[in-house]
């Protein structure tokens, strides 16, 4: 597995490639609006982006979801609280993100946990 971090200061934000380098599936969590950069390093480590995950709603920056998504053909995954008015898989704790290939068995059980973690928003989550 990788994670790649990609921090905008001047928001005070960051943004992460989460993925399985074998099941060549990874997940964006949070991104910014431009989201050339994070298509790039995906291209990079030649993998393909199968979620869009968002924290919570962002009030300081316009997220990049729906743009990523548009561009990847990912599924976008928020907090069931956050009350989304698109279509989107709504999270809720306990929920498992998968990462790995079932086409091919590769990567077979990596996933991301979703963890409720209310307290910076009332519908904030978590990956684990």
């Amino acid at each position: 597995m990788f994670v790649e971090q990609f921090v905008d200061e001047g928001l005070g934000n960051s943004a992460y490639l989460v993925g399985a380098r074998e099941a060549r599936v990874a997940a964006l969590i949070d991104p910014l609006r431009d989201v050339d950069r994070y298509l790039a390093a995906a291209r990079r480590r030649g993998v393909s982006i199968a979620y869009v995950l968002e924290t919570h709603l962002h009030a300081d920056f316009v997220s990049g979801a729906r743009e990523a998504a548009a561009q990847t053909g990912a599924v976008i995954g928020a907090s069931a609280r956050a009350g989304l008015g698109f279509d989107h898989r709504r999270l809720v704790e306990g929920d498992r993100i998968p990462l790995g290939d079932p086409s091919t068995g590769a990567g077979r059980g990596l996933a991301l946990g979703v963890l409720a973690t209310p307290g910076h928003t009332p519908e904030h989550i978590s990956f684990t």
